[in-house]
């Protein structure tokens, strides 16, 4: 007996605690990483790929792999207990949950925060696109007789104004467009993954480094 169940329950124990301490040590990794990338200013994708990957592990580890009995005769349940509690594979299983949890908290806090500036700038630039919009439909479509002889039907002597008025359109609708590239461009990441092909972020994810050893 002691050969058999009793090995296995230890070897059990001893498997928890391995992976206890891989899931602590990559944990910290990862929060290191996520720290670096709090001081340059912005969170990298395969930072965040990272860590959604190693709570993604952890939760099938919790779920899958842990137990907290092995067996149903009450000798051999306080025996394993014995062992789980020199190891300390409750408080360390409890420690790491809290720490995968709260990088979780941290990268859902960061994702709202960049997903709230992502909107705000679109709305921005909505808001100064559908002003033209307004201006150019309320006075293209209200407004005739002197004022359409003036800016739409120009003669001689008011040739100079259309073509002004001409070219000031034109520098605000440009203007618009520019500052709308210069937005997407300036935030790229923000927008990437919307219009990058699955297939890329799927390859891309897969070629990405890991933490995992080899």
């Amino acid at each position: 007996m002691f050969n058999t169940r009793y090995y296995l329950m230890a070897l059990v124990a001893l498997f928890y605690r391995a992976t206890l301490l891989d899931f602590a040590e990559r944990t910290a990794l990862v929060s290191k990483r996520l720290y670096l990338d709090q001081e340059d200013g912005k969170l990298t994708p395969e930072n965040i790929r990272i860590a959604n990957g190693l709570r993604a592990e952890f939760l099938h580890f919790s779920n899958y792999w842990y137990f907290d009995e092995l067996a149903n005769k009450d000798e051999e349940v306080e025996h394993f207990a014995l062992q789980c509690e020199q190891y300390r594979i409750g408080p360390v299983k409890k420690e790491i949950e809290e720490e995968v949890e709260k990088l979780n908290a941290s990268l859902q806090d960061y994702s709202a925060f960049r997903n709230t500036e992502a909107v705000n700038r679109l709305a921005m630039l909505s808001l100064i696109v559908g002003a033209g919009a307004v201006l150019t439909g309320f006075f293209g479509m209200n407004f005739g007789r002197d004022f359409a002889r003036l800016f739409f039907e120009p003669d001689q002597s008011s040739l100079a104004v259309h073509y002004a008025a001409v070219v000031l359109v034109a520098l605000l609708a440009f203007s618009a467009l520019g500052f709308g590239l210069y937005l997407v461009s300036t935030n790229w990441s923000d927008y990437r993954d919307i219009l990058v092909p699955r297939r890329w972020r799927d390859r891309r994810a897969r070629s990405g480094s890991s933490l995992k050893r080899g």
